[in-house]
């Protein structure tokens, strides 16, 4: 018999909770004394939705596999003809259901409340089911679906979210259905679904546990980062989708400690109150084929400026998708990754030995492409034995490599940009082969901003008129 320990304590109220206790409070008073009165009848669906905006809590789902207790967030302008992204969040042991003495148990969860205090509107539900095995992620699955099909949820961006005993439920309900959800945040659990249908999907997953977790401990949140990584490698994905897809964190005691919080476990829920990982896994999306373009990626318009090149790019294998539906235009291009898209222009051919750069790692997806980058003379490090691996390539040494990729070539000499006067000298004869040859065009006002980061966007184009003009 798989016994838990209790593992979560709530650590705020939220203002909005103390509205609604007493709201509630006060209506269920009204109600009796109607009811008493026989001037109220009951309602006899305990399914109906409701869609005003703000908490509704305590609800019931009759489903396949019993009754499912939850309560669930609207944004306070809720239009039922919007799209939210929804986000299924699942808590740990002590505030699943034991009856009615537990009901809205999870209301003060920051796992609940945390999500309904960022910027963007979303639609949040939290439910208190009764195990942690497969009837708990059907029953998971099915409160998912229903919210789908009654409420204006984005199905592009669909989460889910469990800590705890609710991560065990969550990663399987995530496994079973992989193509429901876009992302997924693992929170002090342990790993109880399968790995290969995500990697199929290519769901995102972001992994946090404690390094010393009195429960679990933290090798379960290693196996589980390496046994997602090699699902994803054996499916076919890019080393450098797969970095971005993957992410797993591991706190130490210092951590903890610095927020006087002592024992690890509970202390876990932190992770709910750091905007950057919950915007992260609010970052990703999947297409249902409601907002995916004419180009295959969802955040690539067909009449963008960039689209004709990201298509070229990706229809060459040089660049791909940071998943299987998105190309995150916006994002920096990293000097690893540009050293990449040209080694595989350049056919991937095999090298032999070993760089010299101190912050290159053996064995990493971009090592041969650095390897081979540096022994061409097409990507050098910055002199100090520092190759720049994540780095964001600027606009002025995106034009450099390209000219060592092409030869280095002469050009005439210009005043073509008005700030060309900002232009490194090493890149100077660069710039002026990549202007006078359709390379690279100037930004407002004919400046080339040459230290300013290049986009994946900006490196398309620029790859593009280069390989299509060569």
């Amino acid at each position: 018999m798989h016994k838990k320990k209790k593992c979560c304590t709530p650590v705020r109220r939220h203002p909005l909770c103390e509205k609604m206790i007493c709201g509630l409070i006060a209506v269920q008073c009204l109600i009796l004394t109607c009811f008493a009165a026989g001037e109220v009848s009951v309602p006899q669906s305990v399914n109906e939705p409701e869609h005003h905006g703000g908490f509704l809590t305590e609800q019931v789902l009759s489903g396949a596999d019993g009754d499912i207790h939850y309560s669930y967030y609207l944004p306070e302008n809720y239009r039922a003809d919007g799209a939210y992204p929804l986000v299924v969040a699942m808590p740990g042991y002590d505030m699943m259901w034991f009856g009615e003495q537990s009901s809205g148990s999870n209301l003060n969860w920051n796992g609940f409340l945390a999500w309904t205090e960022l910027d963007e509107d979303m639609i949040v539900v939290s439910a208190q089911l009764t195990d942690w095995g497969e009837k708990s992620a059907r029953q998971a699955i099915e409160l998912t679906e229903y919210f789908v099909q009654n409420f204006a949820v984005d199905k592009d961006r669909i989460y889910a979210a469990g800590y705890s005993a609710g991560g065990e439920t969550m990663s399987q309900a995530v496994s079973m259905r992989p193509d429901l959800y876009a992302a997924y945040l693992h929170g002090a659990s342990q790993w109880d679904g399968t790995y290969a249908p995500l990697a199929e999907q290519q769901v995102a997953v972001y992994i946090f546990m404690a390094e010393h977790d009195e429960y679990y401990g933290s090798q379960k949140a290693r196996d589980a980062y390496r046994n997602l990584t090699d699902a994803y490698r054996e499916a076919g994905v890019e080393p450098e989708i797969i970095e971005r897809l993957l992410r797993l964190e591991i706190p130490g005691d210092d951590y903890f400690n610095g927020l006087g919080i002592y024992n690890y476990h509970s202390g876990g829920n932190v992770l709910f109150d750091d905007e950057n990982i919950l915007n992260w896994i609010l970052s990703a999306q999947k297409s249902t084929g409601s907002s995916q373009t004419g180009t295959g990626f969802s955040d690539v318009a067909a009449d963008a400026w960039y689209a004709e090149a990201v298509e070229y790019v990706r229809d060459n294998g040089l660049m791909s998708g940071t998943s299987a539906t998105t190309f995150a235009p916006n994002d920096t291009m990293t000097r690893s990754m540009l050293a990449t898209t040209l080694y595989r222009e350049a056919g991937s051919p095999a090298v032999s030995g070993s760089d010299a750069f101190t912050d290159t790692q053996e064995g990493a997806w971009y090592a041969d492409a650095v390897l081979w980058a540096s022994q061409e003379g097409v990507i050098s490090g910055y002199g100090n034995g520092l190759f720049g691996t994540n780095d964001p390539v600027s606009r002025e040494q995106i034009a450099t490599i390209l000219w060592r990729y092409a030869g280095s070539p002469s050009a005439d000499a210009g005043q073509d940009f008005v700030d060309e006067s900002e232009i490194a000298s090493y890149a100077a004869a660069a710039v002026d082969w990549a202007r006078a040859n359709g390379v690279v065009n100037g930004a407002n006002g004919n400046r080339f901003l040459p230290r300013n980061s290049a986009s994946r966007a900006e490196v398309a184009v620029m790859l593009c008129n280069y390989l299509t003009q060569r």
